[in-house]
């Protein structure tokens, strides 16, 4: 009688001490996925804020300062309110054939 009760007092602190160790176990798992989403986040966030996006064009020799002409006529795209959403900065210029 006096062994059985030693023996299920050793079990169930056993169980005790095994549910202890996974919560523990899952609370630190949990703790770094979301220092990893908050990395990825602020990643996320710094990526679209430098985000610069191309100007594509078909190129054409008779067109050769069309960066320049672009850069001074900036002004127009910045006063629409979409082409401001999608063009934060200006553009760089890149050709297709």
């Amino acid at each position: 009688m006096l062994l059985e009760r030693e023996l299920r007092d050793i079990k169930l602190m056993a169980e005790q001490s095994l549910i202890s160790a996974l919560t523990g176990f899952h609370k630190r798992k949990l703790q770094i996925q979301e220092k990893k989403l908050k990395a990825n986040a602020a990643f996320a966030a710094r990526k679209q804020k430098h985000r610069i996006l191309p100007f594509v064009t078909t190129y054409h020799p008779a067109v050769n300062n069309l960066k320049q002409t672009l850069m001074e006529q900036w002004s127009l795209i910045q006063n629409q309110p979409l082409l401001k959403t999608i063009y934060l900065k200006p553009p760089i210029i890149s050709y297709k054939r």
